[in-house]
């Protein structure tokens, strides 16, 4: 799996010429969709990556599914160019980069909440008006489910995690007993 700043350098590039065709919401549609679709094939991405089967039966591939799902010019010589450098294993990647680039061009903030059971929408929506006044910014929560919290929630903004589970308040509680002198 390659990662770091290659599929960041391709996101980018992606992402320059969504602006300069007014298309950034658009292409950033496309790219998702197709990348579930090849996700959604475990075998499907793997076959693309496989340089076992012929460079031309790959390129066929893309176009056929590039034209399936009538994506645009730019979305389809992306596939293929991905092809052509025997980098299409790392479309997930670039797919995730594109749209942190389109969430921060449009002031979207993305959070996931876990919680030991899976959120509710109530939950979720209380969530995003909470931060939305916070930051400032439009908010859009994801809920996941993590019953090792035990209760509370686990909030993560980007890179920053807000810890508020009963997992973190025990273990914080059993490091201060740990720090109490016993004489």
């Amino acid at each position: 799996m390659i990662s770091g700043s290659l599929p960041s350098r391709y996101a980018r590039a992606l992402f320059e010429i969504a602006r300069e065709e007014d298309a950034v919401q658009s292409h950033g549609e496309w790219i998702e969709k197709i990348t579930g679709a090849m996700t959604g094939e475990p075998r499907l991405l793997e076959a693309l990556s496989d340089r076992a089967h012929p460079r031309k039966e790959r390129f066929g591939a893309v176009s056929a599914i590039s034209e399936e799902f009538k994506a645009p010019a730019t979305i389809q010589n992306l596939l293929l160019l991905l092809i052509e450098k025997e980098r299409i294993e790392i479309l997930p990647e670039l797919t995730r980069e594109y749209g942190r680039l389109r969430d921060e061009l449009m002031g979207i903030v993305r959070v996931e909440v876990r919680a030991p059971k899976r959120p509710t929408a109530k939950l979720l929506q209380k969530v995003e008006a909470i931060l939305k006044e916070e930051l400032k910014k439009d908010v859009v929560a994801e809920g996941i489910e993590e019953p090792e919290i035990i209760g509370g929630l686990l909030l993560r903004v980007g890179h920053t995690v807000y810890d508020g589970s009963v997992r973190r308040a025990l273990q914080g509680l059993r490091e201060r007993m740990v720090e109490i002198p016993l004489d």
